[in-house]
């Protein structure tokens, strides 16, 4: 990127476009006005968390140990059970 002597903003590309440009040209209000949408706002979260992760997922464990795995049933009714009793919470809180 460089300023070009009309005060105009001169953007090289990596790669030639396939129809041959390799400059982008922009007056400094037209950069600044592509360049803007790019800034995250500052209420953003940058890093989110989808699935098991999420903070609003209803069927997060959070500090239970789960039964040892000589009785894999055993676990896995352990895991329904939270997530029955998560989901039942999450409702009755909604309310």
């Amino acid at each position: 990127m460089q300023r070009m002597r009309d005060g105009r903003i001169a953007m090289t590309l990596q790669r030639p476009w396939a129809d041959r440009t390799t400059h982008l040209v922009f007056t400094p209000s037209e950069f600044l006005q592509r360049l803007v949408p790019l800034v995250p706002r500052p209420w953003i979260n940058l890093l989110l968390y989808h699935g098991v992760e999420a903070a609003g997922a209803d069927y997060l464990v959070v500090g239970r140990p789960i039964a040892a795995a000589s009785d894999p049933s055993a676990a896995a009714r352990a895991i329904v059970s939270d997530m029955v009793r998560g989901v039942a919470a999450r409702a009755a809180r909604r309310r």
